[in-house]
């Protein structure tokens, strides 16, 4: 029998657009993207067997220039059996959401077949003002639902910088096979 781990990719974070050229200086950053979803199936092989792979990339980070400025979410991962077998059907594992341009971090990517599992939110910027001048603080990638390394991690937010810069891209998903001899 086998067993199969599939992680989604994870999305991107916007890009940071600070702006020091007026009165008061402005350092911003972005939130985290959201992890990708993963699904655990267990399939006893009776028979002939085989399976389609599809392994999801990472979002891209958002642009220093241009549209859009917000990341990408992160690809689907998708397990599809076919042969003779017994036990779970297709794992379907859905991307991590991206980040946008502002604080909000993005949502982690869900999942179905086998045993579905959700993946990490990004987390928001955090902010303050100080001696007239406004930092915020990036927020973090949402991890994988399921961890192998950083395969599926949401990437991190952005900045704090006073100026346009681009977002993180998110890492890719990874489907990982074991199997086992009776």
């Amino acid at each position: 029998f086998i067993q199969v781990y599939c992680v989604a990719g994870g999305g991107g974070s916007g890009r940071a657009s600070g702006d020091t050229s007026g009165e008061q200086n402005d350092y911003a950053a972005t939130g985290g993207a959201g992890g990708g979803g993963a699904c655990i199936g267990y399939y006893n092989i009776t028979g002939s067997f085989s399976a389609s792979i599809q392994v999801g990339g990472g979002g891209q980070g958002g642009p220093t220039y241009g549209q859009p400025a917000g990341g990408s979410s992160g690809g689907e991962s998708k397990f599809t059996p076919s042969g003779s077998y017994s036990g779970d059907g297709t794992l379907n594992a859905n991307g991590g959401q991206a980040s946008g341009t502002g604080g909000g971090g993005g949502s982690g990517g869900g999942s179905s077949g086998g045993f579905p599992l959700t993946g990490d939110n990004g987390q928001r910027n955090a902010g303050g003002s100080f001696g007239g001048q406004y930092y915020e603080t990036p927020g973090k990638g949402g991890l994988a639902a399921y961890n192998f390394g950083v395969f599926g991690k949401g990437g991190n937010g952005v900045g704090p910088t006073g100026q346009q810069t681009a977002g993180q891209a998110g890492q890719s998903g990874i489907i990982v096979v074991y199997e086992y001899l009776t």
